[in-house]
């Protein structure tokens, strides 16, 4: 079925599933999820819904497979409300996206403010970045900053070092529907009365996580950040001092 649906042989598809039933053997996610990526090739975005629907009918639940291949076809066609309520769906059931499609998936949802109520959808946003956290390392602990302010992101990365102490501490920043970071790689947060957003120096960033520390960076134009950063290890270098950071753009 699988080499059917790569060479766009619906037919040829939809004839081995019938076959498969007609034998009395029941198919299993795999099988499903095949069948339903040929019906999204195809175009019939309606019936892979309602195959999703079957599976759930024969205790056969989707997985986060059959939930990428159809929001993949969504996004393609552009229907974007379809888009979220799939991708809300698979987070109410724990699914869990791979990196790749959680970057995306979460560029989509700040992109389309208006697609939730804006505590909701940077609420959706913070616990499905926490999940993926947990699962690949559950033994950690973790912290929401949502919309931080200057201030709250210092008490925040202090605290993390204190209790941290000689062990890595990592910091992700989601940089997605703010200002890109600045020529001097700085990013942006709130100011106290959350009015507008103020330029934090990664200089400073630093000087509260001290090391070893590692920093993702999931935002537009990430490359400014991490020039800046090298910078820092330059000066560091020449001061003879130990740095020890790594950085992941996304």
């Amino acid at each position: 079925m699988q080499a059917f649906s790569e060479s766009a042989e619906f037919d040829s598809v939809e004839e081995g599933f019938d076959e498969m039933l007609l034998r009395g053997l029941v198919p299993d996610v795999d099988v499903y999820n095949v069948y339903i990526g040929a019906l999204c090739r195809k175009g019939d975005l309606a019936g892979a819904r309602r195959m999703m629907t079957c599976m759930e009918h024969v205790g056969c639940p989707p997985d986060i497979r059959t939930f990428g291949v159809v929001v993949a076809v969504c996004m393609s066609a552009g229907d974007m409300s379809t888009v979220r309520e799939l991708a809300q769906e698979a987070i109410r059931r724990g699914l869990r996206w791979d990196p790749p499609a959680l970057s995306e998936l979460i560029g989509l949802l700040q992109a389309d403010p208006f697609s939730m109520a804006p505590p909701k959808a940077l609420e959706t946003i913070g616990k499905t970045l926490h999940s993926q956290y947990e699962r690949w390392q559950p033994k950690a602990r973790y912290k929401l900053q949502l919309d931080p302010t200057l201030e709250e992101v210092k008490k925040l990365c202090n605290t993390c070092r204190k209790f941290a102490r000689t062990e890595r501490v990592l910091f992700h920043y989601n940089g997605h529907g703010v200002p890109k970071p600045t020529a001097n790689g700085e990013i942006w947060v709130f100011n106290k009365s959350y009015t507008q957003y103020i330029p934090l120096p990664i200089t400073d960033l630093d000087s509260w996580l001290k090391t070893p520390s590692i920093y993702v960076f999931d935002c537009s134009a990430a490359g400014m950040i991490v020039k800046a950063f090298l910078e820092i290890v330059e000066v560091e270098s020449d001061n003879d001092d130990f740095l020890s950071v790594s950085i992941v753009r996304l």
